[in-house]
């Protein structure tokens, strides 16, 4: 399970590319599909790691919590008639399902962490990334709702 569950690092990689590249072309929707298998894979793949932290853990429920996000990211632009609002919330499913990989992923390390003092660990490593992850998240979805719709790819 633990081989697995590096798929986390294609994830990592696909998903950072995604975000960088044009939206809406189909290296978007291949490395977004790579993206969500190797997400999806890491996750089901938590389920089988319990040695490391002797039992069910938050991870865990992140694993599911990221599992749905990625679920109805995926969802939005393949159901049908689509609202004007589908792109706005792909976005900030993705955006956020990446975001909860890359803090959980340093989170998995936290004890090898460089600073001796576990605040400053917490504060630079997971705080910091987590509420300027959600700060981009945010503003991004409110430019993508102002932009026209024919202006998206």
């Amino acid at each position: 399970m633990v081989v697995l569950h590096v798929a986390v690092s294609v994830a990592l990689l696909a998903g950072a590319s995604v975000l960088v590249l044009r939206k809406g072309t189909a290296l978007h929707r291949r490395l977004g599909w790579l993206y969500a298998a190797s997400a999806s894979v890491m996750a089901f793949s938590s389920f089988g790691i319990y040695e490391i932290r002797d039992g069910p853990s938050l991870f865990h429920a992140i694993s599911v919590v990221v599992l749905v996000l990625v679920g109805f990211a995926v969802y939005q632009p393949l159901r049908r008639p689509r609202s004007s609002t589908w792109m706005s919330r792909h976005l900030v499913l993705m955006q956020t399902s990446y975001l909860m990989l890359v803090v959980t992923g340093i989170a998995q390390f936290f004890d090898q962490l460089p600073f001796e003092s576990p605040a400053i660990n917490a504060i630079v490593f997971l705080q910091l990334p987590l509420v300027m992850g959600i700060a981009l998240i945010s503003a991004s979805a409110r430019a993508h709702l102002k932009t026209p719709l024919s202006r998206h790819g």
